[in-house]
């Protein structure tokens, strides 16, 4: 019951049978935010999502999901998102 189809059934299942006893709460998925350091100078914000994907296929990424926020420089020259 990994769906969203599911748990909505699941959670009527559970609130028609124990609906007087039991509090059904169904918990929203936030997007993790992550930071990633040493970013090479020739990766912008337009091919960083592209970059990440080639590089990790086993990730289950959708394309359009990575989202860059923030950029800092150091001043070594390298960059971090």
């Amino acid at each position: 019951m990994g769906s969203i189809d599911g748990t909505n059934l699941l959670s009527t299942n559970i609130s028609d049978k124990c609906g007087e006893v039991l509090e059904v709460n169904v918990k929203k998925l936030r997007k993790p935010r992550l930071i990633i350091s040493n970013i090479p100078q020739d990766i912008t914000i337009e091919n960083l999502e592209e970059t990440i994907l080639a590089k990790n296929p086993e990730v289950s990424l959708i394309t359009g999901e990575v989202v860059a926020r923030f950029k800092f420089g150091t001043k070594r020259g390298t960059l971090t998102w």
